[in-house]
């Protein structure tokens, strides 16, 4: 199933955190529901639920997604390597 998530995520283009559901019938064989590319994050609901089921607390489940957001909105992914004749 973490590999048919990870093949939705590349197919669909998603950035930041998205969710996939499935359903698992008797055979055995997942078949996906949805893609929700902007799950709730009610603490308990869906998105966090899955997370706290891998481990994952809410606060830093909220704080990944924080990081990765602001990495992402980052027009300098490296500021280390910024020329100092850089003018921003």
């Amino acid at each position: 199933m973490a590999k048919l998530a990870e093949r939705c995520w590349r197919l669909f283009g998603l950035h930041g955190f998205a969710r996939v559901d499935f359903r698992v019938p008797e055979n055995g064989r997942p078949t996906i529901l949805e893609i929700n590319p902007n799950p709730c994050l009610e603490p308990g609901a869906g998105f966090a639920a899955a997370a706290a089921q891998a481990g994952i607390p809410y606060a830093e489940l909220v704080e990944r997604l924080l990081m990765a957001g602001l990495r992402a909105s980052d027009p300098l992914p490296s500021r280390s390597r910024v020329s100092p004749d850089y003018i921003g």
